[in-house]
């Protein structure tokens, strides 16, 4: 579907709240939604959106967890699949930042044979932590969809998805106009939507 078609539902949906959106806010509602399908979707819906990218470390080791490695985040990233050590060419298990405690209080210790990592993805702090270090490791990951700039153009994502952008948009419209109850009914058509195909 291109924006076009999905605005077209949208605007049979919100009935006279259609007037009060422009289409400016319409795409930019469009953006948010692919970002958002991108981080819930199952795998196999985004699988065209995978990449992978072999990072070196930028900084020697982490304070929080000596003995890690420091690696930059690709700009365009949404979500993780895997890191593996280039070297060892081991699958690393994800932890998240809070569990580095075991390994600073000596209840866990870090193996090569059984590599760690966590991501930070923060507005101005985005990185890996892999531990133990190596000198450079492969992100597999999902990266962002282009950005949709004009109605003629198609989310670059699974077609079968393309449906779930109309109850978002209904919903990020409605609430733009404090009209929660039927904002929260959209919500949810596009939470069961997201699940009914495996997402969260």
């Amino acid at each position: 579907m291109t924006l076009k078609e999905i605005f077209k539902e949208v605007f049979y949906l919100l009935k006279e709240d259609r007037k009060k959106c422009n289409e400016a806010e319409l795409i930019g509602y469009a953006n948010d939604c692919r970002e958002d399908l991108v981080k819930r979707l199952p795998l196999a819906d985004i699988i065209n959106l995978q990449n992978h990218l072999v990072i070196g470390k930028f900084a020697d080791e982490d304070t929080l967890l000596p003995g890690a490695g420091l690696y930059p985040l690709p700009v365009n990233f949404l979500r993780d699949d895997s890191v593996i050590g280039y070297t060892t060419k081991r699958n690393a298990d994800k932890i998240e930042l809070g569990d580095f405690w075991s390994y600073q209080a000596g209840y866990a210790e870090l193996s090569s044979a059984k590599p760690v990592y966590c991501i930070i993805h923060y507005a101005n702090l985005k990185k890996i932590i892999f531990a133990p270090k190596e000198a450079t490791i492969l992100l597999i990951y999902y990266k962002q969809p282009p950005i949709l700039t004009a109605v003629t153009e198609s989310p670059q994502m699974d077609s079968g998805v393309h449906h779930l952008f109309i109850p978002y948009i209904c919903y990020k419209v409605l609430m733009a106009l404090d009209k929660v109850d039927k904002a929260v009914a959209f919500k949810t058509e596009y939470n069961e939507g997201i699940k009914s195909r495996g997402g969260v």
